[in-house]
């Protein structure tokens, strides 16, 4: 029988090891423990705090260990770019504003006068009528209603026929339209489609027509389902996308005798519009003794086709007014739309002044010749 020490005992209760068992214990070989395979890559040059290394383009895979927490990760090769630069896109974007009446619809659909073909999406039941009194002949115009499924009859139906319009017009361009693959698509109307996008967004947020919002970060998402539309039309059409809206009026002011003045006309802007239009063309008609002119103001332009602040009269002509639709290129500026009016005869007898090398002060040169059939515009 063994007799054990205190310390035996003790130490055999507490779980702890004897001084002649940790001798013992040392003496055996230790059990080497599997080490992480080092690969021969080359150290980067940046590290975390943890040590793990940002990975060279040239290497597929990476394998680093953190130096803080002992672990092997394994770095996925780096993200490839095309760094090349930005093309010029052949695509155009524009924008037509008025009031109601003012031509907006007859000049988009006058781009189908010598061939292109033109998908419209009609959220306002006017565009299939204008193209029915104008352009009857003109097979390759196609009207498409975007408020087929829209359904105002209450608050619950608003809202539902609203997201389910939404998902319509996206199908119809993928669908439908993008099997003729159309010059144009050109959305009518702009203030109802996105009326549509709003109540889209109250409905996927339980909100009902009329009910404030908390949160403004949600209204994004009106924008959002305009610009899958917009995204759809881009790549669907060859030569662009164009959006009719009607106009407002910009920097109103009191003068000193109390009379408002309006300073600016623009479009009502939804959405993207205003961020990816290249061209703003102003429509309105003029009466000028019994005859009623309709005519186009190029507000602003991004592109050669047109010139801005250059207004014409595009009654019965359409965009043909300011492009050779044959050839794509701009029509050559006919006479302003001033200068065609009749000088008094007495203005037009001091005109047999001999002429000099120089225009005289205050007399405009004509930019074309008078005899030419654009100066009959």
């Amino acid at each position: 029988m063994s007799t054990q020490t205190t310390e035996e005992i003790m130490n055999e209760l507490t779980g702890k090891k004897t001084t002649q068992q940790i001798q013992q214990s040392s003496s055996q070989p230790v059990p080497q423990t599997a080490q992480p395979v080092q690969q021969n890559t080359p150290k980067t040059e940046a590290e975390d705090v943890f040590g793990v290394g940002i990975k060279s383009p040239q290497n597929s895979q990476v394998s680093v260990v953190s130096k803080g927490l002992g672990l092997t990760a394994t770095v996925e090769q780096e993200e490839e770019f095309d760094y090349s630069e930005e093309k010029e896109s052949k695509q155009l974007v524009m924008t037509l504003f008025a009031d109601k009446g003012e031509g907006k619809t007859f000049f988009v659909l006058s781009f189908a006068n010598k061939g292109d073909s033109i998908s419209a999406i009609s959220f306002d039941h006017k565009t299939k009528r204008i193209k029915d009194m104008f352009y009857s002949d003109k097979p390759k115009i196609r009207v498409y209603d975007g408020t087929k499924y829209y359904d105002k009859t209450n608050e619950a139906t608003w809202l539902k026929s609203s997201e389910r319009s939404i998902r319509y017009v996206n199908g119809l361009i993928t669908k439908e339209i993008a099997k003729d693959r159309p010059d144009w698509i050109f959305f009518d109307a702009m203030e109802i489609f996105y009326t549509m996008c709003e109540m889209t967004m109250r409905l996927n947020y339980d909100l009902g027509p009329y009910d404030g919002v908390t949160n403004r970060n949600i209204w994004k998402k009106r924008i959002m389902y305009m610009e899958q539309a917009y995204n759809l039309a881009l790549r669907t059409a060859k030569k662009g996308v164009i959006f009719s809206t009607y106009s407002k009026l910009k920097g109103r002011f009191i003068d000193s005798e109390g009379n408002l003045i309006d300073a600016k006309e623009i479009p009502k802007w939804y959405g993207i519009m205003e961020k990816e239009t290249d061209v703003t063309i102003r429509t309105d008609v003029k009466q000028v003794k019994d005859k009623r002119i309709f005519t186009a103001m190029i507000v602003n332009s991004k592109t050669g086709l047109f010139t801005t602040n250059e207004e014409r009269d595009v009654t019965n002509k359409g965009v043909e007014a300011f492009i050779d639709l044959e050839k794509w290129i701009p029509v050559p500026s006919p006479t302003s739309l001033v200068q065609q009016n009749v000088q008094p005869q007495t203005q037009a007898q001091t005109t047999s002044i001999p002429q000099t090398s120089q225009p005289l002060q205050g007399t405009q040169t004509p930019k074309i010749l008078p005899s030419s059939p654009d100066s009959l515009l």
